[in-house]
């Protein structure tokens, strides 16, 4: 063969071997993003000192990436004092008969009344909401005998998105007022606001009582049948019993199919629960903190909303449990989370929002007014956040959960300054 049928031959291997090489990346490229499964995802977070040893540590909750494959079990992570978190090794899988499984929310207390914190775990179908009792030492175990899910029928629900501990009916242990959201008739998701063939259109919450002993008992109560995003306990109207505030979600488009309004639940203290006729703002609430906004002695309302740029809000009480709009837009971005405390230690709450990309600290200016102060905590996807002094050092910093599960601490310096631990 001569030079030129050569060249020809080695041009055609070339091509061959290309050609190999780009087939091989295609086959990785579709084995990666189409077969293998994605990562799980952690979706909400608690602190509290569960092991005795007197620093705060976390309680995780956490599920699939995609509804098609098992999640992560929920987790414990335990801080040495230092803010060096470790996973305890614990798999808190609150379905055992299932592999779909995601905890959308969870509260920690003491449940049992033996003085350490215990937690309830908020869950999507076919996962019921669970009970763990911890032995004091940071191990917990399922309640099985009390899985705080009513009988499947047309008050069912799919997503529990709120669970908010407190005495709500004056016995001395603490309740659950449980928001849900996104269920038809049969209790699986359809999505917000999705109305189906027997009317409902989302999901009623409910009230649960502790006998004192962790084991809960539906009240019978049905509140509301909105998609609810966050519920905040608090006495709101003066009576010394504890009350709800709660964002309702919209049905993801700009003309919700039910009402979204954010709502006030108020309590006879026995734990019955009345609405107060109130219709507060239509934005797609996804989050809600209760404080001292004003410096005028009772609970005011820092509200977070989601999707199509809708703004946070700050709803002031007049003691009564009558809340007024303040006017205030606060950025445009979707808010997933929010804290209140004073970070800038000058006496007064400010705010904490946790948005998909980064987090925004609001200052306050004692009055309910509230400013952007310039600080960015970034990250993505970054849904569940808590604060906590995890450093020991007396003021409060910021923990926050990645959907990814990756574990991000920001320190405070005292006056309200963060930086990323470890920077």
């Amino acid at each position: 063969m001569n030079g030129k049928g050569n060249s020809k031959v080695a041009i055609l291997l070339r091509c061959g071997i290309i050609a190999l090489i780009c087939f091989a990346g295609l086959l990785t490229a579709y084995w990666v993003f189409l077969l293998a499964p994605p990562s799980p995802r952690s979706y909400s977070v608690g602190l509290e000192d569960v092991d005795g040893d007197g620093d705060l540590d976390a309680v995780v909750g956490n599920g699939p990436g995609n509804t098609d494959y098992p999640g992560e079990p929920n987790a414990i992570w335990l801080n040495d004092g230092a803010a060096h978190f470790t996973n305890s090794g614990q798999r808190l899988d609150s379905s055992p008969s299932t592999d779909w499984d995601v905890t959308y929310t969870l509260a920690l207390g003491d449940l049992d009344g033996d003085g350490d914190a215990d937690v309830v775990f908020g869950d999507a179908v076919p996962s019921p909401n669970t009970v763990w009792l911890n032995d004091g030492t940071g191990r917990f175990d399922l309640y099985r005998r009390h899985w705080m899910k009513p009988a499947l029928d047309e008050h069912n629900y799919s997503q529990s998105r709120a669970v908010t501990l407190g005495d709500l009916d004056g016995d001395g242990d603490l309740d659950a007022y449980v928001g849900n959201c996104c269920r038809n008739e049969w209790g699986i998701s359809s999505g917000p606001g999705e109305i189906t063939e027997r009317g409902y259109s989302d999901a009623y919450n409910v009230v649960w009582l502790n006998d004192g002993t962790g084991a809960f008992v539906d009240s019978g109560q049905r509140l509301g049948n909105e998609a609810t995003g966050d519920v905040a306990l608090g006495d709101l109207n003066g009576d010394g019993d504890l009350d709800a505030f709660e964002v309702n979600q919209r049905s993801g488009s700009e003309v919700p199919v039910c009402d979204a309004s954010d709502r006030v639940w108020l309590n006879d203290g026995t734990a019955h629960f009345v609405d107060s006729g109130q219709r507060m703002s239509r934005s797609d609430g996804r989050a809600v903190a209760l404080g001292d906004l004003d410096g005028d002695g009772d609970l005011d309302a820092f509200v977070g909303n989601a999707y199509f740029g809708r703004p946070d809000e700050v709803w002031l009480n007049d003691g009564r449990g009558r809340f007024t709009d303040t006017g205030q837009r606060l950025g445009d971005a979707d808010t997933r989370a929010v804290a209140l405390d004073d970070m800038d230690n000058d006496g007064d709450l400010d705010a904490f929002a946790g948005y998909d990309d980064f987090g925004l600290i609001w200052t306050n200016d004692g009055l309910g007014h509230f400013a952007d102060s310039g600080q960015r905590f970034n990250w993505s996807q970054q849904y569940a956040i808590a604060f906590g002094d995890v450093d020991r050092d007396g003021d409060k910093d910021v923990f926050g959960i990645r959907f990814d599960g990756d574990c991000r601490i920001w320190r405070n310096d005292g006056t309200g300054r963060f930086s990323l631990s470890g920077d």
